[in-house]
């Protein structure tokens, strides 16, 4: 309903921290891989499609979509005013909903530094970078696979040579 809307309209903020942290993960695996490598050009085409879609949410917050909704559609007029009153997001709201997003993302490469370190890997801010946009990639293939079944595991399989675990039990 409205409150799935709503909440639909913040996670534009989360696509772009998305669009954001994968930059400097497709250039770590660039100089690590080389530009032509598949991660990067899978991590690149990550965030061209997060900047994409997040600022298209971040549009539908800001254009009064319920409103004609209801112009179009009279028997939902109280739910498109409800919606835009929802969804309504000032610039700076969003600014700084990106800006704490970006920053989870973040803390997210430092919990990517330890784990890497727990399983053998070398810690590097290139290979943690570069286990982040595995990350990503994975994430981004399993939201099309229902509950997620083995896609990370198979992503971090598939590219584990690039930071260093080529022992499949390690990736």
């Amino acid at each position: 309903g409205v409150a799935g809307l709503v909440d639909c309209c913040r996670r534009g903020s989360v696509l772009i921290a998305n669009a954001i942290i994968s930059i400097p993960c497709a250039i770590a695996v660039a100089r690590v891989a080389g530009a032509t490598h598949a991660l990067t050009w899978l991590i690149a085409a990550n965030a061209v499609g997060t900047l994409f879609l997040g600022s298209a949410v971040w549009v539908l917050s800001r254009s009064r979509f319920g409103a004609r909704l209801g112009r179009r559609f009279p028997k939902l007029k109280a739910l498109g005013a409800e919606l835009d009153e929802g969804a309504r997001a000032t610039r700076s709201e969003l600014l700084l909903a990106t800006f704490f997003a970006t920053l989870s993302r973040l803390v997210q490469v430092v919990q990517y530094s330890v784990l890497l370190l727990s399983v053998g890997g070398v810690v590097t801010l290139s290979s943690v970078l570069v286990t982040m946009g595995i990350h990503l990639v994975g994430a981004g293939f399993g939201d099309m696979v229902p509950s997620q079944v083995g896609v990370h595991e198979a992503t971090y399989r598939l590219f584990a040579d690039i930071i260093g675990l080529s022992d499949p039990a390690r990736a």
